[in-house]
């Protein structure tokens, strides 16, 4: 059984067998048309001895792996119905929850380094590459994880951890990327946040302050807002801490993508970017009544994670109107 700062935080899942049970999330409602793969719940220890819980949807021998990073309030369980649909066609995803969010409730909201956050990603990414050795992995950043990811995939990328590492990654898609955003704390606000963080000492920066989000920014599908409600592992505050690593990732992941949007030699990897705008958003379907366009979504993030691998086996109806909206 996993412990964590007993009495401080709940524990939010079991480990029986080698396997983790979810004890406390929300189901999320399925999509009409999209038969849901239930994912094998473990865990990866990170080099400070952090868990971290997965949800891994394993495929078949030889497709690509797909390592999703969610975004800020979310976590792994979200991606769910997409990651079915990559699952039916044989690829793996595995999708960690964020220290601090998801099914981590040690140090809730909190991030002490930005570096961290890149040093788990680096281990993960070490793990697939082990795990899968010579399937190509592809990197999914959605929202507040596209920061990272665009970091990580980055050509001149120096691992924060020791030692020289050749990340193995084939191609890299951003959705709904959280980059380049307009939702922001105001003037007052932010400036309670630096000075909390770095002259309240240790115990004031984890003061935790509302994250500026609302769920109709998410979708306005009543069923999934309803989710998103209830869901209790949605994060919705965070610490002076996480808020300050935040902008530091943003604003490193804000020069190196100016800098590859002209310059793709920047960039080791294929790239794409899928605006979700218009009919589904982080994941979830934006409309009520649009099916039909959540499950257009999903078949592009399929046929994409193919593509940016170099497989060419590819059903040519697949191709069919899942072009996304903007190619890097």
């Amino acid at each position: 059984m996993l412990n964590f700062s007993p009495g401080k935080c709940p524990r939010c899942y079991i480990l029986n067998q080698s396997k983790l049970k979810d004890l406390v999330s929300t189901p999320l409602r399925n999509i009409a048309g999209v038969p849901v793969i239930l994912p094998e719940m473990t865990s990866l220890r990170m080099s400070d001895g952090v868990e971290l819980a997965v949800r891994l949807w394993k495929g078949k021998s030889g497709l690509p792996v797909v390592l999703y990073l969610h975004g800020i309030e979310g976590h792994s369980q979200w991606f769910e119905n997409t990651a079915s649909v990559l699952n039916q066609k044989g690829i793996t995803v595995y999708a960690p929850d964020r220290r601090g969010a998801g099914l981590n409730p040690r140090d809730r909201g909190n991030l002490s380094s930005y570096k961290t956050y890149l040093g788990d990603l680096e281990m993960i990414i070490r793990k697939l590459a082990f795990d899968f050795v010579g399937h190509p992995i592809v990197l999914i950043g959605n929202c507040w994880g596209a920061k990272a990811a665009s970091v990580i995939t980055q050509k001149d990328y120096k691992p924060v951890a020791s030692g020289e590492i050749n990340l193995p990654i084939a191609g890299l898609a951003l959705t709904s990327p959280a980059i380049f955003t307009k939702i922001d704390f105001g003037a007052s606000t932010k400036m309670q946040i630096a000075y909390t963080s770095f002259l309240g000492g240790d115990n004031a920066s984890h003061r935790k302050w509302p994250i500026p989000l609302e769920v109709n920014m998410f979708t306005d599908n009543p069923t999934f807002q309803g989710y998103l409600k209830r869901d209790p592992l949605r994060l919705t505050e965070a610490t002076a801490s996480f808020f300050v690593e935040s902008y530091k990732l943003g604003k490193l992941a804000k020069k190196l993508m100016l800098i590859s949007r002209h310059l793709c030699s920047f960039c080791k990897v294929a790239r794409i970017k899928l605006s979700m705008s218009k009919n589904c958003s982080h994941g979830l379907p934006k409309r009520a009544r649009k099916p039909k366009t959540y499950v257009s979504f999903q078949s592009r993030i399929t046929v994409w994670t193919l593509m940016l691998t170099g497989l060419r086996s590819i059903p040519m109806s697949w191709l069919s109107g899942f072009w996304p909206d903007n190619l890097w």
